[in-house]
């Protein structure tokens, strides 16, 4: 498909992750050590043609303000437009590889889509100057989609809209975009002050680290989501470590058991999570069929919505009406507009409520998903004599009555 995804399973993800480490990747190849400085080049080279190669328009914006950056300090201009040049020649080789015909292009109409995305969340910030929560991302944005030409898709849920900015914008509100706004001009007024002549020169060199990390961060706080990658995360720790080393010490604190047991408490948690998070994963993806092995995917880790979708999916087909009816509140108390639950919803109705609800539900799937390919030309054409019970005028008054008619469903 002429895409690298490896374990991220998102190519934006990977190539944020690749552009982020540039600079650090970068510093290594001038360290002194056993790796022979040939095979630390061609690595580095390597590294630029992943993320190249995973063609997102963020990671080349950043990587093209760190060349210029180096280049601009005067060092291994020659190597570096060398090592640039070769991944690049590494690329348009890659493009024209032959490939299979049923490749997936996932960058098809990705900017139509981004574009629409951002209109959605541009309406969604001004309506909603004092934020709209904090709470999952989709539920306030499909409503906003409802009523421009990006409508919301089946198999695709924005749960951030692909901007730092935005996301700030949206769920904290105009004040919060303005203090996070004002933190980033404090990091970059404490970057480009002038060298103090006490400053020690390895201050001073993690100084113009910084920047570099700074100008790689830049584009994908505006058109991506670092905040919301674990992996960019544990990475962008390290750098905000990095900042804080640039002020004195005040004041040394001694490593006693008071200090160190909520240290020890965070950590201990934050193991307990990804356990739980991996073992869920696990016990989802591989024994999807068996339906006590997605339950307890679901118990250990709600927030895993495939599995708490495959258990209520489970509970229908053995009747458990009652059971399924609880997971369908959990689940669309969090995501209320959850795709995989809208689509078992006509049937858990056609064997509680009756037919005309059922095919409500269906057509309340076609309103939110016009392009919706899930139910077939002859589930729609039967449900055609029941009209939809929702109706949309603007935003805040659909999203009121969607979920009135959710709660009444599964009340």
């Amino acid at each position: 498909s002429g895409f690298l995804l490896g374990s991220f399973g998102n190519v934006n993800m990977m190539a944020e992750f690749l552009i982020l480490t540039v600079p650090f990747v970068f510093c290594w190849t001038e360290f002194s050590d056993k790796v022979p400085r040939f095979v630390k080049l061609t690595l580095f080279s390597l590294w630029l043609f992943f993320i190249v190669y995973c063609r997102s328009r963020s990671a080349w914006i950043g990587l093209a303000l760190w060349l210029i950056w180096e280049l601009a300090q005067g060092k291994r201009r020659k190597e570096l437009v060398a090592l640039f040049l070769v991944s690049v020649a590494l690329y348009f080789a890659a493009m024209n590889a032959p490939y299979k015909e049923d490749s997936i292009d996932f960058k098809k109409d990705s900017i139509t889509e981004r574009i629409n995305l951002y209109k959605s969340t541009m309406q969604l910030m001004l309506e909603n100057p004092l934020g709209a929560g904090i709470s999952h991302f989709d539920s306030f944005l499909v409503p906003y989609q409802l009523g421009t030409e990006g409508k919301p898709n089946e198999y695709l849920h924005y749960d951030q809209p692909h901007s730092e900015f935005f996301r700030w914008t949206a769920q904290l509100g105009w004040l919060g975009i303005l203090l996070s706004l004002g933190f980033m001009v404090f990091v970059g007024w404490i970057l480009l002050a002038k060298k103090n002549v006490s400053e020690a020169l390895e201050v001073f060199k993690d100084r113009k680290f910084l920047i570099a990390s700074m100008l790689v961060l830049g584009p994908q706080m505006l058109f991506q989501f670092p905040y919301h990658n674990p992996t960019s995360l544990m990475y962008l720790a390290f750098i905000f470590a990095l900042f804080l080393s640039l002020f004195p010490v005040v004041k040394s604190i001694p490593l006693t058991w008071r200090t160190r047991l909520p240290i020890a408490v965070v950590a201990f948690v934050g193991v307990l999570n990804g356990i739980a998070f991996v073992t869920s994963i696990y016990y989802e993806s591989v024994k999807s069929e068996e339906p006590e092995a997605v339950a307890f995917a679901c118990d250990i880790y709600p927030i895993n919505q495939n599995a708490c979708f495959l258990k209520t999916y489970h509970l229908l087909k053995a009747a458990n009406y009652r059971e399924a009816r609880f997971e369908m509140q959990r689940t669309f108390d969090n995501f209320i507009y959850h795709r995989g639950m809208l689509r078992i919803l006509p049937t858990y109705l056609k064997y509680t409520t009756s037919d005309q609800a059922s095919c409500e539900s269906v057509n309340v799937y076609k309103f939110l998903f016009p392009a919706q390919k899930f139910f077939d030309a002859e589930v729609i054409k039967s449900c055609s004599p029941f009209a939809t019970p929702l109706k949309f005028q603007n935003p805040k008054q659909f999203a009121n009555d969607y979920r009135y008619w959710l709660n009444r469903q599964i009340k």
